[in-house]
């Protein structure tokens, strides 16, 4: 069997979607041939990779780690915060969540409560200014998966992405996480236990959070459990297995093979 992956992006700038690609070819079955089309300008011609191409692409890369998440993003079962920290990872932009996640900042007046944001983009300058928040730059591996750990909410209102490699990784970390309901049937099996999804409604971000803060039970849950889970279901050589064994039964169907 042989797959197309086709991707419109920059493959040695190291963001989500290169991790995903990048893990998937690293967990591919050797019997099955893969090649990548990509292309970082919609306007330009497509760049094609044989698959041994993509193995040099990914044994030369410096920027892309390829590595098990959960060996990287783990909880810290002893932190125990003086101040309730929310933390944003993310590209910098209003698409990201920010147009929400800004103005809320803004309207709020606890001093029990830490904002605490990485990454890089567009609306760098005016978050490093901005006195109310903690501003870590874009961090290394290492370093970010220890924010993740140092911190209580992951705080996430995106409506600019199909999968949230971010969000699994503070599920990962053993953080509460709060997302909008765009991202609503990625990570529904964490509802109600970890997570909860917010429909794109500031006042709506503003007063739940307030509850939280209030309310510090409301976010208690089982750090180990959490983790367990992710570690099962969504560790990439699970993913992986998963995926090309789906791969294979469309492939065999659509050829009329019986399995």
């Amino acid at each position: 069997m042989r797959l197309t992956f086709v991707t419109f992006t920059d493959l040695k700038a190291g963001r989500g979607t290169e991790t995903v690609l990048f893990n998937l070819l690293k967990y591919k079955p050797e019997d099955i041939e893969a090649t990548v089309l990509y292309t970082d300008d919609h306007g330009n011609n497509p760049l094609i990779l044989s698959d041994d191409a993509v193995k040099d692409l990914i044994k030369d890369s410096k920027q892309i780690k390829i590595q098990c998440d959960i060996i990287l993003y783990y909880p810290d079962y002893a932190v125990k915060n003086t101040k309730l920290k929310f933390l944003f990872v993310a590209s910098l932009s209003s698409g990201k969540g920010l147009d929400i996640l800004l103005p809320l900042i803004e309207k709020m007046n606890n001093s029990e409560v830490e904002f605490h944001i990485a990454g890089g983009g567009e609306l760098a300058d005016k978050i490093k200014t901005n006195k109310r928040i903690i501003y870590h730059g874009i961090l290394n591996d290492t370093d970010l998966a220890r924010l993740y750990r140092e911190c209580d909410v992951f705080i996430y209102p995106s409506h600019a992405d199909t999968f949230s490699i971010v969000t699994l990784q503070a599920l990962s970390s053993g953080l509460y996480v709060m997302c909008s309901d765009y991202l609503k049937g990625n990570f529904d099996d964490f509802e109600n236990k970890y997570l909860e999804y917010l429909p794109l409604d500031i006042e709506q971000w503003y007063s739940r959070v307030n509850e939280i803060i209030n309310n510090n039970s409301i976010i208690k849950h089982d750090k180990s459990e959490e983790y367990s889970y992710v570690k099962d279901n969504y560790d990439w050589s699970v993913i992986s297995t998963k995926f090309y064994g789906y791969m294979a039964e469309y492939y065999n169907e659509s050829k009329g093979i019986n399995r």
